[in-house]
């Protein structure tokens, strides 16, 4: 759940839009109420399928077969319009997370959940084929987890861009033969189920299902679809027709934290109305959207391996949270009792900024000063981090709770010279640990300095941390050290090491939980998590630069006189941004990028670079100039060029897309409306 774009209508139809709940191939996906009507899932068309002539028809049409359906286990439509300029379906929205959601937060369902989940699931299908209607599109994005039960989040509306586009809209989870039948359905349950069971996507999740369950999943994606049993064959297999047993207490407990957010949010917007952007009432504050699968501020609970665990004695298979025995402390930057710095900042002099995952905080990497936190409310210095880490290199939160992480110089009694080590620091509990990744026995010993830290990156959940330490061959015989080390940040141990190959690993990202971009000395490569297999390669990326954009399977990066934006899921180039300026001045060896990003919900991307000169680093030490490009994702207008100096150091976007947080020139901190870019406030 999202706030409002400042560019998103306050009302659509009868319809209050309160907050985005996401974006499919066919729709973005907004929460909406309308006088004396429950909640709705206001989906409305994606402005490029519009014009499209066969879209409208085929929407229309599919509206007009599902509208009848009744079903206690599909979300059912309310209301419509297919003739309008941006064609629209309203469709029940029963609150709680998606199956995916719940799965990414708190990993795979326990055991007893999967029956009630299956048969919920197989008698939706059911019902659909029922009235000679095939879905064409399920995924664990498309499955609600209600206190009631499970719910497909609707009828299949992503079925008409399949079979317009003519592939599928979520392929991992599509069957071999293409297509929207009820045999492609079936194949989908099955898939799904196994997600739901290993937080896999593709044929590998399978292992992780239950033995009573493992056979009419096997029957399900039998590659002859012929040979797969129905949905009503399904029902009838798992004991039904009939309402599926409750979730587990673990998992219940999970969902009715999610759905109550869900409600006290959709109050709290009736409540204030508050105003922004163009005149327009936004239902939701941004502190009062975080996403709502998260349970509240309480603790975490982790479903794993079957078992429900949440951190007491006894749960043998399940990884422990957060709360209990991680390195991140379950208390936001606001709320934790921070200690204050001994002196003020003078001369912030910041070079890259971070926001909190809540927002509320922001972490200023600063020369003169190392890491700062603020309350950039008001404007305050509220912390510096570990006594200061000092000398580091860009740091940036972790995705929960309030730990930061950096680089820093650290010296060594074996070394002549300090050595770049990664720190992680959970203020609350004033935590410092260094992170030195996959090293020798030797290093571990204390016989030898450790490798230098190349770059980090958290998984979007931040249970697990992936560390790129420099190449090394001094083993001989051509025996090489793992270059890449993933940290399980519960038990903050090293998890898993890649020593597949020679690449030189200059920068990572994660993707998703399971996968993660690696830019190396020749292409960028998409990796798996935990073994390091390429899984895909980008081979006109030409520089290391790059970025991840959140909550998508896409990424940005540079390829010669380009930034191209790619979709690994889509298997294509969404679009490209000119940086000639860079290009050249890069080839002259006196460029550098400063900083990349992008925001989905505001529309943005950003990239800066430094431009070195002999002339004034004489004169001055530290002086570069400093450019900017800021480019609209919807029309490629590169909205730096209309104003001058605009963002012209690295950025960072506020989560609720409340503000935009810049670097100036100067090396203070810019806070910009992110509608207007006026500065309403500045950090120094």
């Amino acid at each position: 759940m999202h706030p409002l774009h400042p560019h998103d209508p306050p009302r659509v139809g009868p319809y209050r839009l309160r907050a985005r709940l996401g974006e499919d191939t066919c729709s973005r996906v907004y929460l909406a109420t309308a006088p004396e009507h429950p909640p709705v899932a206001l989906k409305v068309a994606r402005s490029g399928l519009v014009p499209e002539p066969s879209f409208r028809p085929a929407f229309t049409d599919l509206v007009a077969a599902t509208r009848p359906l009744r079903s206690p286990y599909v979300a059912g439509v309310l209301d419509a319009d297919t003739e309008g300029p941006a064609p629209w379906v309203a469709v029940t929205r029963p609150f709680g997370p998606t199956l995916a959601e719940c799965v990414h937060a708190h990993g795979p369902l326990p055991a007893a959940a999967l029956a009630p989940l299956a048969l919920a699931m197989a008698q939706g299908l059911a019902d659909l084929h029922a009235v000679g209607h095939a879905h064409g599109s399920l995924w664990p994005g498309g499955v609600l987890l209600t206190e009631h039960g499970a719910v497909l989040a609707d009828p299949g509306f992503e079925r008409v861009v399949a079979d317009l586009h003519g592939r599928a809209p979520h392929p991992a989870f599509a069957a071999p033969e293409g297509g929207a039948a009820a045999a492609t359905d079936v194949f989908s349950w099955a898939r799904t189920l196994c997600f739901a069971a290993s937080g896999v996507e593709g044929p590998a999740g399978s292992d992780r299902v239950p033995m009573q369950l493992r056979g009419v999943v096997d029957a399900c994606v039998e590659e002859n679809p012929d040979l797969r049993p129905t949905a009503a064959d399904l029902v009838r297999i798992l004991g039904g027709p009939t309402a599926p047993g409750p979730w587990p207490e673990g998992l219940a407990e999970v969902v009715r934290r999610s759905a109550g957010t869900g409600r006290q949010v959709l109050t709290a917007g009736e409540e204030t109305g508050k105003k922004r952007g163009r005149g327009k009432t936004v239902g939701l504050t941004a502190a009062g959207l975080a996403v709502a699968v998260l349970a509240g501020t309480g603790a975490v609970w982790v479903l794993n391996g079957g078992q429900e665990d949440a951190g007491g004695e006894g749960s043998d298979g399940g990884r422990a949270t957060t709360e209990d025995t991680g390195l991140i402390s379950d208390v936001s930057c606001l709320d934790a009792d921070l200690e204050a710095p001994e002196s003020p900042v003078e001369d912030l002099d910041a070079i890259d900024v971070s926001f909190s995952p809540d927002g509320d905080a922001l972490l200023i990497s600063s020369f003169r000063h190392g890491l700062t936190v603020w309350d950039w409310r008001e404007g305050t210095e509220i912390a510096r981090p570990g006594g200061g880490f000092t000398d580091t290199d860009s740091g940036e939160f972790a995705p929960v709770g309030c730990m930061v992480a950096a680089q820093q110089p650290t010296p060594f009694d074996t070394d002549d010279y300090d050595r770049p080590v990664l720190h992680t620091h959970d203020l609350p509990s004033g935590d410092t640990r260094q992170q030195l990744g996959p090293q020798s026995q030797r290093v571990l010993d204390e016989l030898e300095p450790p490798r230098r830290a190349e770059d980090f990156a958290f998984s979007p959940s931040g249970e697990q941390m992936a560390l790129a330490v420099a190449h090394d061959t001094t083993l001989g015989d051509g025996e090489q050290l793992p270059p890449v080390g993933i940290v399980d940040m519960a038990a903050g141990e090293l998890e898993h090491e890649w020593s597949d190959d020679d690449s030189l690993v200059s920068g990572l990202e994660f993707l998703d939980e399971d996968r993660v971009v690696v830019s190396t000395a020749g292409p960028l490569e998409l990796r798996d998590a935990e073994t390091g297999e390429v899984l895909e390669t980008l081979r006109d990326h030409t520089s290391y630069e790059f970025t991840t954009v959140p909550g998508t399977t896409r990424v940005l990066y540079r390829s010669n006189e380009h930034l191209v934006l790619w979709d690994f899921e889509e298997d294509a180039e969404i679009d490209r941004f000119p940086v000639p300026d860079y290009h050249e001045v890069y080839n002259d060896e006196f460029g550098y990028p400063t900083g990349m990003s992008v925001d989905t919900e505001l529309g943005l991307a950003h990239f800066s670079w430094g431009e070195a000169d002999s002339a004034l680093i004489e004169s001055s030490g530290r002086e570069y100039e400093h450019h900017g490009h800021l480019w609209d994702l919807e029309t490629g207008e590169d909205l730096a060029e209309e104003e001058s100096g605009l963002m012209p150091r690295p950025v960072d976007f506020h989560p609720g897309q409340e503000v935009i947080a810049s670097v100036n020139a100067e090396g203070d901190v810019d806070l910009l409306d992110p509608e207007t870019f006026e500065i309403t406030a500045t950090l120094s």
